[in-house]
């Protein structure tokens, strides 16, 4: 677990790094489960949290990343991820931060940080309304990226002239069918029609 997985309230498994099994077996103090808040405490912005998922049974956190497992109890993770990442908290641990050239957060600073413990009852309808959401917002992302890369095949056509009025003429049955297959993948079915 690195810096570069941990996200403002998202997990990014882009950027993947290995070790041996007898070297984690060294570390195990370091262990990171399903379900854990992993805390950036350096770079931007300084204090981010991210919920480890599911398909991720066992990792190992490095150098300013912190991982914090919840008491069921008294806590949900993603009520410690979010509060974590709510502005309200950035504006906190800001005077936490200390360093010259690289400003972080240390665990120790970190711990100093005092946050609100809502009701267990509330924090678990939150968790609850947080896991409906996700699918929401994976499918939002989804349809942005696959949006950018529909913008981008299209200033490449305008640039290279495949959008002048008689090329379109000579190929409106394929750009129907694009289109077609474009308002599909964007969940806009009939639209182009």
């Amino acid at each position: 677990m690195r810096l570069q997985n941990i996200g403002t309230g998202k997990f990014l498994d882009d950027d993947k790094a290995f070790i041996s099994q007898e070297h984690f077996a060294q570390l195990s103090k370091h262990e990171c489960w399903p379900g854990d808040v992993l805390i950036g405490t350096l770079g931007d912005p300084n204090l981010r949290a991210c919920i480890q998922p599911e398909f991720l049974p066992l990792a190992l956190n490095k150098a300013d990343c912190v991982q914090f497992r919840a008491n069921p109890e008294r806590c949900t993770p993603e009520y410690a991820c979010w509060l974590l990442n709510s502005p309200s908290t950035l504006a906190l641990a800001g005077g936490l931060i200390a360093g010259q050239t690289r400003p972080r957060i240390s665990m120790g600073r970190l711990a100093e940080l005092i946050i609100p413990e809502a009701p267990i009852h509330l924090q678990r309808c939150f968790s609850t309304l947080v896991k409906s959401l996700r699918p929401v917002s994976d499918g939002i992302e989804m349809a942005s990226v696959n949006l950018e890369r529909l913008f981008q095949t299209l200033l490449h056509r305008a640039f290279t002239g495949e959008l002048t009025v008689k090329w379109r003429e000579a190929h409106l049955k394929e750009l129907l069918s694009e289109m077609d297959q474009q308002a599909r993948a964007l969940g806009l079915q009939g639209a182009a029609a």
